[in-house]
């Protein structure tokens, strides 16, 4: 099984802690990426930085879901570079 780490991140007088485990059910490559982009993901979301709990959530659930669609287009492209004829 494969575990990476993830850092937390301190935001002006706000803080807060991002833990991950990511196990690798999909292949190491899978857990590493995520490790590599799902943070990004949630902080990208607008709704992440809003002072009110519920839209947090929501932003959690949509970086979960834009890293997802990006690990997809990922795998796509490296399918789409390999003989699979």
């Amino acid at each position: 099984m494969l575990v990476t780490e993830c850092v937390g991140v301190v935001r002006s007088a706000c803080r807060y802690a991002f833990f991950g485990v990511f196990d690798g059910h999909g292949g190491s490559e899978a857990a590493t990426f995520a490790h590599k982009h799902i943070r990004q993901e949630i902080e990208r979301q607008e709704t992440f930085w809003s002072e009110e709990d519920a839209c947090i959530v929501d932003a959690i659930k949509d970086g979960f879901v834009s890293t997802h669609k990006l690990m997809m287009t990922a795998v796509g492209l490296y399918f789409d570079s390999c003989c699979f004829d």
